[in-house]
This record gives C-alpha cells, sequence and structure tokens, in this order.
C-alpha cells in the first residue's frame, strides 16, 4: 500500500512561507520533505491536531516539546484526509503508548502485592512460631 502524500507550506510565525514540500504518511511517522530540510514527526508526539478553513486551509499538530507545526493545503479535500488518517494515527500511538503505560502499572500493582502478601505471610509464620513456643515453654 502507498503511504499517503500531500503537498503541503509550513509557515512561520512571520506569515511567510518557511517550507514548501510533501508530507508522506508513513506507518509509524509522518515525513516533511523539501529541497532543503527533512524533518520526521513520530505520531505519538502529537499532543492534539486543530483545524482552520478561514480564511486559509490549515491544520495545526501541537508537539510534546510544545512546537507547533501549521501546515497550509490548497484545496480543502487535501486538509481533511490529512487531518482525518493524522487523527487516526494519532489516536492508535496514543492507545498503544497508554496500553503500555497500563500493562506496567498492572505490573507495578501486582508486584506491591505480591511483597504486601509476602510480608503478611511472614509475620503470620512469625506470630504462628510464636504462638508455638510459647505453648511449648508453658
Amino acid at each position: 500500500m502507498n503511504d499517503p502524500k500531500f503537498s503541503i507550506k509550513l509557515i512561520g510565525k512571520s506569515g511567510k512561507i518557511k517550507l514548501e514540500g510533501i508530507v508522506t504518511l508513513r506507518k509509524e511517522y509522518f515525513r516533511i520533505k523539501s529541497k532543503e530540510y527533512e524533518i520526521i514527526t513520530k505520531y505519538n508526539e502529537i499532543e492534539k491536531v486543530f483545524l482552520k478553513f478561514e480564511p486559509q486551509f490549515q491544520c495545526f499538530c501541537q508537539l510534546n516539546e510544545k512546537k507547533l507545526l501549521k501546515f497550509d493545503f490548497e484545496m480543502k479535500e487535501d486538509l481533511l484526509k490529512f487531518a482525518k488518517i493524522l487523527k487516526e494515527k494519532q489516536k492508535q500511538f496514543r492507545d498503544h503508548k497508554k496500553e503500555i503505560i497500563d500493562q506496567e502499572e498492572e505490573k507495578r500493582i501486582i508486584e506491591e502485592f505480591e511483597v504486601f502478601f509476602n510480608e503478611k505471610n511472614e509475620k503470620n509464620e512469625k506470630n504462628e512460631k510464636n504462638e508455638k513456643n510459647e505453648k511449648n515453654e508453658k
């Protein structure tokens, strides 16, 4: 299957075009490539995706490091298609990340429970030994 590609412009804060190129949505990341630059961003780095339709068709991606990528599109259809794929990928990788965190949390809880359970067993064994010793002494 071919990776979806879009022609985009990255606009700087001054409003000038910083980069014109092609963004390719890969399996685990998207790549922005122009004559001068190549930027690779993993989907799990995306915090939020915003769309703006006026005065231009724009997509904003807020990244983990509080960076903001702003994409300008010529056509509304491209913007919507791009945003839809981006949101799906973001959710997929966020859910995967959450799954990993949940598994780690589950493992930690089990380990804590095992430690607690073992400590409780040791106390019970000591109490039983003490009781036996007391009975034997009498």
